[in-house]
């Protein structure tokens, strides 16, 4: 009888071992697990930063930085609907409500409306709510770019007599007040045009593509 007691304990002994054996597993995994997706967001961070880097050295190499003061920023947020997009730059980047914003490329994107920490609220030039002075350089035709939604501009107020015609380029007028001069907008589309009318209007093509641009500058001066 004692040899059965004894045999039984021991398998009670075996049995909360195994238990126990099985629950340091089981931290042990979770720990693990822990440990690989901290890892894998600091892979993902350092992914973020040479992507910056590199964004930071194209515009460098364009000669941005010798022209402006700017602002590197992500693209976080896409309201297409709205015309708006969020971007990753703030208040800690010197970012405030009015400042222009343009691609790497020099392509104008459009006016910084509301501004946060790290986070800033862009209303792109093809909103309804926006309108710029434009011009046509090569032909010293000027005009007034306006948003018209969906992704779509519209140039207004050209003189009747002028010259438009379809693919010429639209670029930014130093008679506005936010743009600096001469960043590019897109071209002429169709041409709108009525001899009752003192002015004619055309459809514009725009640069700027928010389904394949993912950051920004910020024009912080």
């Amino acid at each position: 009888l004692q040899a059965a007691l004894w045999r039984a304990a021991d398998g009670v002994s075996d049995f909360a071992a195994g238990l126990l054996s099985a629950g340091a597993l089981r931290e042990e995994n979770e720990m693990l697990k822990t440990e690989r997706f901290l890892l894998l967001n600091r892979i993902l961070e350092l992914q973020d930063k040479e992507k910056e880097n590199e964004d930071l050295r194209k515009a460098l190499q364009l000669g941005v930085d010798k022209e402006f003061d700017v602002a590197l920023a992500d693209i976080i947020g896409k309201n297409i609907g709205d015309d708006v997009i969020l971007v990753s730059a703030g208040e800690e980047k010197g970012v405030r409500e009015g400042m222009p914003v343009m691609t790497l490329g020099k392509v104008a994107v459009g006016k910084v409306v509301e501004v946060w920490a790290g986070v800033s609220r862009v209303r792109l030039l093809s909103d309804k709510a926006s309108s710029l002075d434009a011009q046509i350089p090569e032909k010293q035709i000027t005009g007034v770019v306006r948003g018209q939604g969906a992704q779509r501009m519209m140039l207004d107020l050209v003189a009747h007599e002028e010259d438009l015609a379809v693919a010429d380029m639209i670029v930014t007028s130093n008679l506005g007040e936010v743009f600096p001069e001469n960043l590019l907008i897109g071209e002429v589309k169709e041409i709108l045009k009525t001899g009752a009318e003192p002015f004619q209007k055309a459809s514009i093509q725009p640069f700027f593509d928010l389904k394949s641009v993912e950051s920004v500058l910020i024009i912080t001066s």
